[in-house]
């Protein structure tokens, strides 16, 4: 137990005396010693492992009055309060942290993301696919029961999240689904298998360009167009002289992406369309090349009126001009409109890097889905180490 005295006699007060009873004198804690605060810091996360949350909680505050900054106590801190149900003084006291320490940190959200996302995956919740991308990104980041808890569910709920997640068998499931003609909306199950990347499952979906279903027709397209599947360039440029205007423009795109010249000219065609949509698919076509003549047709179309058009454009932009599209998803993310939101968040949990301060922001939105993709890009920025 060490304090210097006027003396110079040396006298050790132990972490415990210093904290005793969740009283933190600031004289005393301004004075604690390496030692002591080791020790105190040891007694904080002993008292966390165990349990007792609300020991860990005041260890973790007197050397917080000590030193505001420091990253262990704090981590200590935002656990115990998140465990115990506390997530709104868990968020402050990152807040009180990230202030004094002037970063933002994703390490130290981890807890809340991932509370935020077991709320959402609990065998309560109503919305099923709400529930399996909740679980889906817990067990992307390590959460080996949530990986169980995802296989328990019905197929039909699971099995897009569990191929996303690498799983064969759930990717064959649907693909058995695209192929059967018991489905009559087979647009959701095409959309799965291009989410999922489902490369070797796309041969299932070259027959669906045959479809009576001009929506399933597009959809069809869109997907083998994204997973690279040559073999269905015989079919798509059928579709060049497809009777819906939506499927013949959708063939070409994905005849382009498969990296063929045989639709160049309706490609540049769309490219001057009077309507934006139309515009989006032609830059959709030509984002993959090398070519960035696309830029500033997309570049023009972040001011849209359309909410979700600014957004789609903003996202084939991420990558090549990041400094366009990040203010404008950054916008997005406080829209007063939920549905702008989500689909905002969505995409800036696809890229890195992660704006720390405004997914912090979002953990606390209204709608589950912002909240889902502001956790899921957490928790891949704490993966990255992000902090800023």
């Amino acid at each position: 137990m060490t304090r210097r005295l006027g003396d110079g006699v040396l006298v050790q007060l132990s972490a415990a005396l210093i904290l005793a009873s969740g009283v933190v004198w600031p004289a005393v804690a301004a004075g604690v010693s390496p030692d002591a605060a080791q020790t105190a810091l040891a007694q904080a996360r002993a008292a966390l492992s165990a349990g007792r949350l609300d020991e860990a909680v005041k260890l973790a505050d007197g050397l917080l009055s000590a030193t505001p900054s420091n990253r262990e106590a704090v981590d200590v801190k935002i656990r115990a309060l998140t465990t115990g149900g506390k997530s709104d003084l868990a968020l402050r006291a990152y807040d009180a942290y990230a202030a004094s320490a002037k970063r933002q940190d994703a390490g130290l959200l981890t807890p809340l993301a991932e509370g935020a996302l077991q709320i959402l995956g609990a065998p309560t919740q109503t919305e099923t696919r709400l529930r399996a991308e909740a679980l889906e990104r817990l067990a992307r980041h390590g959460r080996a029961s949530a990986r169980s808890d995802l296989e328990k569910m019905a197929l039909s709920a699971s099995d897009a999240s569990l191929a996303r997640l690498g799983d064969v068998k759930a990717a064959l499931r649907l693909a058995e689904l695209a192929a059967s003609p018991a489905v009559q909306n087979k647009v959701p199950i095409i959309e799965n298998l291009r989410a999922a990347k489902a490369v070797k499952q796309a041969y299932v979906l070259v027959p669906l360009l045959d479809d009576t279903n001009p929506l399933v027709q597009v959809a069809a397209a869109q997907a083998l167009g994204a997973l690279g599947h040559r073999e269905a360039l015989p079919q798509l440029r059928g579709l060049l002289e497809a009777r819906v205007p939506y499927v013949r423009m959708s063939a070409a795109v994905a005849i382009a992406r498969l990296g063929d010249r045989s639709a160049d000219a309706q490609i540049t065609s769309l490219l001057k369309s009077d309507s934006p949509d139309v515009r989006l698919l032609a830059v959709e076509a030509l984002a993959d090349g090398k070519d960035r003549g696309w830029t500033s047709v997309a570049k023009a179309l972040l001011a849209d009126p359309n909410g979700l058009t600014r957004l789609r454009a903003a996202e084939l932009l991420l990558t090549a001009e990041p400094d366009a599209a990040r203010p404008v998803l950054a916008k997005a993310a406080s829209d007063a409109n939920p549905v702008v939101r989500q689909e905002a968040v969505r995409v800036l949990e696809t890229r890195a890097p992660y704006d720390v301060r405004l997914l912090r922001s979002l953990l606390a939105d209204s709608s589950a889905w912002v909240r889902l993709h502001a956790a899921g890009a957490l928790l891949a920025a704490a993966g990255a180490g992000t902090s800023g």
